[in-house]
């Protein structure tokens, strides 16, 4: 038979994989990415026993927040403008 595998380690490269991929949407100023990772994040460190991380990033979401409704907002303006034959919006 074969080995359980060790999902400790497996748990543990997928933390590092969305910290990576965390770092790459701050360096693109991607917000709503960086929001949906801050709220998918949670997770690893609920069972840590750390219980401030968990709500430091429910904290950093709040932050962010008014920064993601102005971009869907502005996407969902452009995408008016598009469909009505407009020039896209200038900001």
């Amino acid at each position: 038979m074969g080995h359980d595998p060790d999902w400790s380690t497996a748990k543990e490269l997928d933390r590092r994989f969305e910290m990576r991929r965390m770092q790459d949407d701050v360096k693109r100023a991607d917000i709503y990415a960086i929001y949906i990772h801050l709220g998918t994040m949670k997770r690893l460190w609920e069972t840590a026993g750390r219980s401030g991380l968990p709500i430091r990033r429910c904290e950093e979401q709040a932050l962010i927040r008014p920064y993601v409704n102005q971009q869907l907002k502005w996407e969902e303006n452009r995408n008016k403008r598009k469909a009505a034959g407009l020039p896209p919006c200038a900001n």
